[in-house]
């Protein structure tokens, strides 16, 4: 699989691609779209009812207008997290007040005690392609991050069908793609239990922990 050397990539680029990198390394390890990834907030970051945490994706910035979606924080997705709070402790402190969790680095400092610039379009990344590129050229993979979701969602049913059977593997990775396309996705998506959401993430994510990415 080429998963493990795209997350090396991403860890190896984070310094000359700060928060696009992390943006990346995310959409890859939860299969969301590019546009939902760089408008996530620090405020969406909640719990559910059985106080796991999760990602709370509001549907005004997912990819089907008004449905919301939740991505459980699973190992993979701590990971860029850390990396994400040790930048605000770190390089760029100054970001700490921008309310989003993958700001541009080509903030206005001059403005960053307005309101509503640091809520703007304008104080967090529009796209990750420069970063994507040096991804091509570290690892000579070919490709668009387009396929991050297909790839996770083709990997988590044929990994529940074999665990669960046919018709209830397929439902399971419905649960968690939540796709638009797919009709029984409104039959099953919120019919699963807090905690049977959890365990069905946490055993997609082992697609993407590995010794080398999970530190003690």
């Amino acid at each position: 699989t080429e998963i493990p050397i795209l997350i090396k990539a991403f860890e190896e680029l984070q310094d000359e691609f700060p928060f696009q990198s992390e943006a990346l390394n995310l959409a890859l390890v939860t299969g969301r779209h590019e546009i939902e990834t760089e408008k996530l907030r620090w405020s969406h970051l909640t719990k559910d009812s059985e106080s796991n945490p999760i990602i709370l994706m509001p549907g005004s910035i997912t990819k089907v207008r008004g449905k919301e979606a939740i991505i459980n924080i699973t190992s993979s997705v701590w990971l860029v997290i850390d990396r994400l709070k040790a930048k605000l402790e770190g390089p760029y402190k100054r970001y700490r007040m921008v309310p989003y969790l993958f700001p541009t680095t080509r903030i206005n400092k001059v403005l960053l005690s307005e309101q509503t610039y640091l809520n703007s379009d304008q104080t967090r990344i529009k796209n990750w392609d420069s970063c994507w590129r040096a991804v091509e050229k570290l690892t000579g993979i070919k490709g668009s991050p387009k396929m991050f979701r297909k790839t996770k969602s083709t990997y988590d049913e044929e990994d529940f069908v074999k665990r669960f059977g046919k018709k209830k593997g397929q439902e399971s990775a419905i649960v968690l793609s939540d796709h638009e396309q797919i009709t029984t996705a409104k039959k099953h998506y919120w019919k699963v239990s807090d905690s049977k959401r959890k365990e069905l993430a946490d055993i997609s994510d082992k697609l993407f922990t590995f010794p080398r990415v999970v530190k003690a």
